[in-house]
């Protein structure tokens, strides 16, 4: 799901090329992508709560193979965009049914280390998917990475219908409203926490293809994103480490690592190692936010774990939407080089809401 959301970051001067757009209009394609899974992501989830989880499951995937694969033939630039919506609309449904069947198969166990291990894999997206798009993009076009990813959905198809097993969905008298769920104890201060950190990293990592540009870095967009998502990887190992037992100590530890790195982008005279060692303590910082918020809310919201992850996938794809588009707007009049204060600003921000949630939603270690 999110190397299809993000694919237009990682293939972005390939893309802008061939369609005639600029770094900004591709860039939108990430954020027409988040809105519609924003927009999706609560009142989709609530109408398809009481529907068989595995058949749900599998038109999503589909819905996804339909929007890659067209995406991979068109030349028309609003066509792109409505395969995009399409791709964002089951992203905000998938997300949530993806957390529920984690839940229920560690539900014998610790389901919820079970749902944060399932969604870390948005960070593996990062750490490898990403980089790798973005390198053979470049070798082998950006039509025909997107006709790749289709094909990996077909496979993902096919390991659905092999593997999982069949889950039925809520019943009427089961279901705990979204209301209930949202007003949980220290349960909002998460979610607002979740909506900064997203704004403040993909207001600039959605142009990375510019910034390595404007850094001279050597490699440019694929061997940037590669040492980001080698430090995305280093920060799922250490949130997984760290965030069950010291959930409030994690989350200084990621906002003080995004701080320097954003500091050393705006005010260091660069070279390509400082450069190198900068995005990756970003990559450490950024990779282990999917699987942090989701620990932070299971701990706040409890279960019924896809009614807590669609709001969290609601509030996280708001995120990168309004930094994807934030970015796009100021890309021009400020510059890529000057992005990262934006990051710092949204950051310091979030820092406020994590110090005054002590108690509920970022306690401090028991």
């Amino acid at each position: 799901m999110l190397l299809t959301e993000m694919m237009p970051a990682a293939l972005l001067p390939g893309m802008s090329g061939t369609l005639h757009q600029s770094h900004a209009a591709i860039g939108f394609l990430v954020s027409a992508c988040a809105a519609a899974s924003t927009a999706a992501g609560i009142p989709l989830v609530a109408i398809t709560r009481s529907l068989p989880r595995r058949p749900l499951f599998l038109v999503l995937l589909v819905g996804f193979l339909v929007a890659n694969a067209t995406i991979a033939v068109s030349s028309d630039y609003s066509l792109i965009i409505v395969a995009r919506i399409g791709a964002g609309l089951c992203m905000g449904t998938l997300w949530p049914v993806v957390a529920g069947y984690a839940w229920y198969l560690g539900r014998d166990g610790n389901p919820g280390r079970c749902v944060a291990v399932a969604l870390s894999g948005s960070t593996i997206a990062l750490a490898f998917g990403l980089p790798i798009a973005s390198w053979l993009g470049s070798l082998i076009g950006w039509r025909i990475m997107f006709g790749l990813v289709s094909a990996l959905f077909l496979l993902l198809i096919l390991w659905v219908l092999w593997k999982l097993p069949p889950v039925r969905g809520e019943a009427v008298g089961e279901r705990v409203p979204l209301v209930e769920v949202a007003l949980r104890p220290g349960f909002a201060r998460v979610l607002l926490t979740t909506l900064l950190i997203a704004i403040a990293h993909y207001c600039l990592y959605t142009y990375m293809a510019p910034l390595a540009a404007a850094l001279h870095f050597p490699g440019q967009t694929p061997a940037a994103m590669l040492i980001f998502g080698v430090g995305a990887l280093t920060g799922i190992w250490i949130v997984g480490h760290t965030v069950d037992e010291h959930l409030r100590r994690t989350a200084w530890g990621g906002l003080a690592l995004t701080l320097c790195a954003m500091v050393s982008l705006l005010l260091l005279d660069h070279d390509a190692v400082t450069e190198g060692v900068t995005i990756y303590c970003w990559g450490i910082a950024f990779g282990g936010v999917p699987t942090f918020f989701q620990t932070a809310t299971n701990k706040a919201a409890g279960p019924p774990a896809d009614v807590a992850a669609s709001l969290l996938s609601t509030v996280y794809g708001s995120g990168i939407f309004g930094g994807s588009a934030l970015g796009g707007i100021l890309l021009k009049p400020v510059g890529v080089l000057n992005l990262p204060s934006i990051t710092l600003a949204v950051v310091m921000m979030a820092g406020a809401l994590i110090y005054g949630g002590h108690r509920r939603a970022f306690p401090h270690a028991q």
